[in-house]
């Protein structure tokens, strides 16, 4: 089984991302270092199955608590590992210039 440092199994959404290029930050009205692109989904993983696509563009997540990821690349990963398996994160994104919330449900990693 997956665990963190304290024992606890590690939350898995199954999204890989890349920052959003400066010049589409200018164009999407967002500022730079505060939103992803979504670059890969992994076929039956949390983040496929809540329907999120391939270029999306991902502004937040919010977890239960007021707990915000708030587009920040180098903190994705270990925002999204600290949340146990199981729980429901929102995903605010633009798609398509429109704004859409998905949630999505964590897993527990795979190794």
């Amino acid at each position: 089984k997956p665990k963190t440092e304290h024992g606890a199994v590690k939350g898995y959404l199954g999204l890989t991302i890349t920052d959003l290029p400066p010049e589409d930050c200018a164009r999407l009205m967002v500022p730079v270092g505060e939103a992803v692109v979504a670059l890969e989904i992994l076929e039956g993983s949390p983040a496929g199955k809540c329907g999120l696509r391939v270029g999306d563009v991902i502004v937040r997540m919010e977890a239960e608590g007021n707990d915000r990821w708030n587009g920040d690349r180098d903190i994705y990963l270990e925002w999204i590992q600290s949340k146990r398996p199981g729980s429901t994160i929102t995903i605010t994104l633009l798609r398509d210039e429109k704004t859409v919330k998905l949630q999505a449900v964590l897993e527990a990693r795979k190794e």
